[in-house]
């Protein structure tokens, strides 16, 4: 015959938590990975805009299992400038308007970067709800004045973006 442990919280010797066990029975360890989300994009994608444009393909979402968690968004960008300099500006935004991060980028020299390249990897802590889904999302525009386009997965299939979200329990 088997025994069951039922138990909602195991706590270490100093008394705090150390073990959380969600609604649906995961055990969930503080620091620990949760659930990973990943959306990778091959197609080739121009941008030409001056105002805020998404970049679509890498749209993610991720339906929290924990309240408390945080997410840890990873980035990766193939792309590069078809034109000979000017300044351009990814926007990180979450749900859909809360900004996470923004960051800017400048290309010297037409194509300069071309292959994948990391552009956020960052821990949003922004308190998460168990079940309610977030929507994170890329913003890409050139600055003022530039002309030329932002190429994304320059060789159209040997290149690819990627977005990855990373649920980690707290």
């Amino acid at each position: 015959m088997a025994s069951i442990l039922n138990v909602d919280q195991i706590n270490n010797a100093a008394g705090t938590s150390a073990i959380t066990i969600d609604s649906s029975g995961n055990a969930l360890m503080a620091g620990h990975v949760v659930q990973v989300v990943q959306t990778v994009h091959t197609a080739t994608t121009d941008i030409t805009s001056t105002s805020e444009v998404e970049y679509s393909g890498i749209t993610t979402s991720i339906t929290p299992k924990a309240t408390g968690s945080h997410i840890l968004c990873k980035v990766v960008l193939s792309g590069s400038n078809n034109h000979n300099g000017g300044l351009w500006y990814e926007t990180f935004l979450r749900n859909p308007s809360n900004l996470v991060q923004d960051q800017r980028i400048y290309f010297d020299s037409q194509y300069e970067v071309i292959g994948p390249r990391p552009f956020y990897d960052i821990i949003d802590t922004t308190a998460t709800t168990a079940g309610s889904a977030r929507t994170y999302k890329v913003f890409i525009k050139t600055s003022a004045g530039a002309t030329g386009l932002f190429r994304l997965n320059w060789a159209g299939g040997n290149t690819a973006s990627s977005m990855t979200l990373m649920e980690i329990a707290q």
